[in-house]
């Protein structure tokens, strides 16, 4: 719902397909050899795009860059039309966010995503990952923990990939566009102690292609 209404305000204000597409190829944009030609392959099929329908159906929804539980790219496209109905809506969804990851342990995100695969989060093929190793004792922890413990909510250019059970495993794709700060972040001293002491582990992607851990 919160899709179609996003699409209808941005024709009801004129912004132009070009200038959403303009934002959304900066997203994509990366300065480094990783995944390059998987960020080429987007843009290009982005030039191709003719329409606003086309645009959500056949792109922003078909390759996931939008969903109920990433919505980030989609508010920051709503913010083109500087509209505050829009603005509005999106702040009561993010109360009910909140709320439900609040309540919510991982073991019951975990269970639900497991009895309802199609429910499960799915992140862009290509864009870079950071996974997250939790240990045990965060089963009974909520999501909302998680992400407010480590400043997840300070990144809007991050979307959630994958929950595993085990160990609990969480997997962030990121924009490219944002990627050097967020990976300043995560290399932060103070950071790497807080996981370190709180039972998390990371496995950061670097510039080259190949995994770092902290």
């Amino acid at each position: 719902m919160l899709v179609m209404e996003v699409e209808d305000t941005l024709k009801a204000k004129s912004v132009s397909l070009l200038d959403v597409k303009k934002f959304i190829i900066r997203k994509l944009h990366n300065n480094h050899i990783l995944e390059e030609q998987k960020m080429a392959e987007y843009r290009q099929k982005l030039h191709g795009i003719q329409d606003m329908d086309s645009l959500f159906d056949d792109f922003l929804l078909k390759y996931y860059f939008i969903s109920y539980l990433n919505y980030a790219l989609l508010k920051e496209i709503s913010q083109l039309a500087e509209d505050q109905i829009i603005a509005s809506k999106f702040e009561k969804y993010e109360e009910l966010y909140v709320k439900l990851t609040s309540k919510a342990t991982f073991k019951d995100i975990i269970s639900t995503f497991l009895q309802n695969p199609d429910l499960k989060p799915i992140a862009p093929i290509g864009l870079p990952k950071i996974i997250f190793h939790l240990e045990d004792h965060w089963q009974g922890k909520t999501f909302f923990d998680f992400i407010n413990e480590f400043g997840l909510r300070n990144f809007e250019s991050v979307l959630l990939s994958d929950l595993k059970m085990k160990c609990i495993i969480i997997t962030y794709a990121v924009f490219p566009s944002v990627l050097s700060d967020v990976l300043q972040y995560f290399k932060s001293s103070a950071v790497q102690k807080k996981f370190q002491e709180m039972g998390v582990s990371v496995e950061l992607p670097d510039l080259g292609k190949t995994k770092s851990r902290v």
